[in-house]
């Protein structure tokens, strides 16, 4: 469950600071690259080991395989956009780069605990925001 909630303060902080940090720096675009994505990880301290979520929100699927294959990570895009799409467009997965920046404070991203029946395993008090950016672990 601790994981679950990292993975939850790490896509949403993608949504929340990441993806201005793109657009800052690299211009407002359709999709971004693997290497930009994982720069602005690097370089803002983002949570790295929940990289994959970051590329496969601002990332096109032929980037994301590619970038793969070269690390040989297995990470899914599609499952990582289920639980994407699940949380935040009652499950489309179908979202893009310009979909993430239209995310309201209504969406269910910036509520305390992630729902049960999103993908992001069971909510739970953990006494408010941690306001970090996610924490340790893989997916």
């Amino acid at each position: 469950m601790l994981d679950d909630v990292r993975k939850w303060f790490a896509i949403r902080s993608y949504i929340k600071k990441l993806g201005p940090e793109l657009r800052r720096r690299y211009g407002a675009q359709s999709k971004y690259s693997p290497a930009q994505v994982r720069a602005t990880i690097q370089s803002k301290r983002f949570d790295a080991d929940r990289g994959c979520y970051a590329m496969a929100m601002y990332c096109d699927r032929a980037d994301f395989d590619r970038h793969h294959q070269s690390t040989g990570e297995s990470c899914s895009y599609d499952t990582m956009r289920a639980e994407i799409g699940s949380r935040l467009f009652g499950g489309n997965t179908t979202f893009d780069v310009a979909s993430l920046v239209n995310v309201s404070e209504n969406s269910g991203l910036f509520d305390f605990a992630p729902s049960a029946d999103a993908g992001f395993g069971a909510g739970g008090d953990g006494g408010g925001d941690a306001g970090g950016d996610g924490g340790a672990g893989s997916s």
